[in-house]
């Protein structure tokens, strides 16, 4: 079974917002399930056919993706660990 992994970084204007933005990666999950939490992330109903999306957060912006556990994010986010 294929497995995917949801990234989000949150970039905001630290002066404004008094914080730098974060940033989190979730384990490897089923595409369904996966998609319930980009949902929950973005707070709105998604287009399942899209990898990426985002949305208007206070002071900033929230990037969320969506790639295989065997893709290139999954790479990125067991190197940066």
């Amino acid at each position: 079974m294929t497995t995917y992994i949801v990234s989000t970084i949150d970039l905001v204007n630290a002066r404004n917002a008094g914080r730098f933005g974060g940033s989190y990666v979730s384990p490897p999950q089923p595409r369904g399930q996966a998609l319930r939490l980009v949902r929950s992330l973005l707070g709105e109903d998604v287009d399942p056919t899209r990898n990426a999306w985002s949305t208007g957060i206070p002071h900033g912006r929230r990037i969320v993706t969506i790639d295989t556990a065997s893709g290139g994010h999954a790479r990125r986010a067991a190197a940066s660990r």
